[in-house]
């Protein structure tokens, strides 16, 4: 599982499975992210924000 960031929005933030992401779980286009899988949900003064749709199905998947 790898954060990812939409390509519509910056610091909006989505995860997706493979190494080389271009869609998230929810089905974004995404693109790559040094943002660890640690930090998913951090609130810093940037106002990152976090996908619930991903969170969700990732969740029902077993991982995070």
């Amino acid at each position: 599982m790898k954060v990812t960031e939409g390509i519509i929005g910056t610091w909006f933030y989505h995860l997706s499975e493979d190494e080389k992401p271009t869609r998230s779980l929810c089905g974004v286009q995404t693109m790559h992210t040094e943002v660890p899988l640690s930090a998913w949900g951090y609130r810093g003064h940037l106002n990152e924000r976090w996908c619930e749709k991903c969170k969700e199905i990732a969740a029902m998947m077993g991982e995070k």
